[in-house]
């Protein structure tokens, strides 16, 4: 099972985002939450404040992949302790989200076409 969504994969392999990326780690080149509690740790990673994948549309994750305002540099273990601590990537978030996007494109079906009915005996 895909811990990503097919979007989420291409924008995070993207040339916008690797060059974005880059300059966040050397804006931010500590640990944003170990220098908030004293320590002095490299930044290796760049984290979303609000996971890209939970936009709605596809407008909006990439309103979310690439808002510098949603972006902190953080060292290896704030990263993946965080994602641990919230179960990000857990079976239950996945299918959580997998079933939010169907729902989504549900709606999206019902606003394009409406409630129409098959014809009797189609179904």
């Amino acid at each position: 099972m895909s811990r990503h969504s097919t979007l989420y994969k291409r924008l995070i392999q993207s040339k916008q985002w690797r060059e974005l990326r880059v300059e966040v780690l050397r804006e931010q080149p500590l640990c944003e939450w170990c220098k908030a509690k004293g320590y002095v740790v490299a930044s290796r990673e760049v984290h979303h404040l609000i996971e890209a994948e939970t936009g709605r549309t596809e407008q909006e994750v990439r309103n979310l992949m690439f808002q510098r305002g949603n972006l902190v540099a953080l060292c290896h273990d704030c990263h993946a302790n965080y994602h641990k601590s919230q179960r990000y990537h857990s079976t239950e978030k996945v299918l959580e989200r997998q079933a939010e996007r169907m729902e989504q494109w549900k709606d999206e079906m019902q606003r394009r076409f409406g409630t129409q009915k098959p014809p009797k005996g189609k179904c």
